[in-house]
């Protein structure tokens, strides 16, 4: 897409935390996004980094090779997996993804606790559509 804007020298980038919710329909355009974040120039200066979070459930080959091609300054970070058995065999794929979401929440927030608390912090969190029990 662009070439990645580089931080100013001594100055620390601000870093975004972008989560996307379970499917190739989300996480690739999430990712996109990502690749985008990192490459403006702003930042106060320092640029920006970017953590794209996933659902382990519901991943794919395409996920894997869409965050393969993330520049460095975006980190992945995978959520693990989820037990849905309790769930009925004809249960809705909706009623799978929103489920993946609400169960993964206390990742998310150990995630987050971990982010916050090491340099450089989190300057915003993005969620997408699916995703508002994140926020």
């Amino acid at each position: 897409m662009g070439t990645e804007a580089a931080p100013a020298p001594g100055k620390q980038a601000t870093h975004v935390v972008l989560l996307a919710s379970p499917g190739a329909g989300h996480v690739v355009p999430v990712a996109e996004l990502a690749r985008r974040v990192v490459s403006q120039g702003g930042g106060g200066g320092g640029g920006f980094t970017a953590t794209l979070v996933t659902h382990t459930n519901f991943a794919s080959a395409e996920h894997s090779s869409t965050l393969a091609s993330l520049p460095p300054s975006v980190s992945t970070a995978v959520l693990p997996e989820v037990p849905l058995d309790d769930l009925p065999a004809d249960a809705r794929a909706e009623t799978r993804i929103f489920t993946v979401v609400k169960r993964a929440l206390p990742h998310l927030r150990d995630l987050l606790s971990s982010l916050l608390e090491s340099p450089p912090g989190v300057a915003a969190f993005v969620s997408d559509l699916l995703s508002p029990w994140a926020l």
